[in-house]
């Protein structure tokens, strides 16, 4: 079991602090792409990858779905199918 000094459930101020040198962060490729790029951080342990995961949405279950709702579930998927352009 690893332990340290600090904890939080603040994923950028997680890669705030590996950026300032205060230790190692299992992150998202998304959240850290740019600072992999510029060096500030560099990837550990590449052979014990997880992999890319799905994407999900979490959400109540209601008997009636807000158009609202199935609206911004539908540009979300959009955004992340493997189709999308990253901008």
């Amino acid at each position: 079991m690893v332990q340290g000094h600090r904890v939080a459930n603040d994923g950028e101020l997680v890669r705030v602090w590996c950026r300032s040198g205060f230790g190692i962060a299992r992150k998202s490729r998304l959240d850290v792409e740019a600072d992999l790029r510029e060096g500030a951080l560099v990837e550990l342990l590449r052979d014990f990858s997880s992999g890319q995961t799905g994407l999900q949405i979490v959400y109540p279950a209601t008997q009636a779905q807000p158009k609202r709702v199935r609206l911004l579930i539908e540009k979300i998927a959009a955004a992340f199918s493997p189709s999308a352009a990253i901008v």
